[in-house]
């Protein structure tokens, strides 16, 4: 999306649900370990704009010997409570690419980096 459209005009967020990697509940994670495992506070993890980084907790798959992942996407677009990113790092377990996009929500968002600029990201859409 080079534009700032609906990410809904195109179904974005409908078919990521879909069609993605399982995530980590890092809510429920802290909630069971909450000296051993941080993460940024409710209202940080409910206020990512298109532009910040939030690391995810990708699931792994034991029986076909594939540990989880945590990793870096950007933030893309925003609708509500619902993200979408780009993956940007290169996964060395699991069998995703550079560049793939993912539908999230706060509780799966285990770490944040805040872009100075959120204009950085060109295509965002925002609702």
């Amino acid at each position: 999306m080079s534009n700032h459209s609906s990410p809904d005009q195109y179904g974005l967020f409908e078919t990521l649900a879909h069609d993605h990697w399982p995530l980590m509940n890092g809510t429920a994670i802290n909630q069971r370990h909450p000296k051993t495992f941080l993460i940024p506070s409710e209202s940080e993890r409910r206020s990512l704009r298109c532009g910040d980084l939030a690391k995810l907790g990708f699931e792994g798959d034991l029986e076909a010997g594939l540990a989880g992942e945590r990793m870096w996407v950007v933030v893309t677009s925003v609708k509500g409570r619902k993200y979408a990113g780009c993956l940007i790092c290169d996964p060395v377990q699991l069998p995703l690419e550079y560049g793939q996009q993912f539908a999230f929500s706060p509780k799966h968002v285990i770490d944040i980096v805040r872009r100075e600029d959120p204009s950085v990201c060109e295509g965002c859409a925002i609702n």
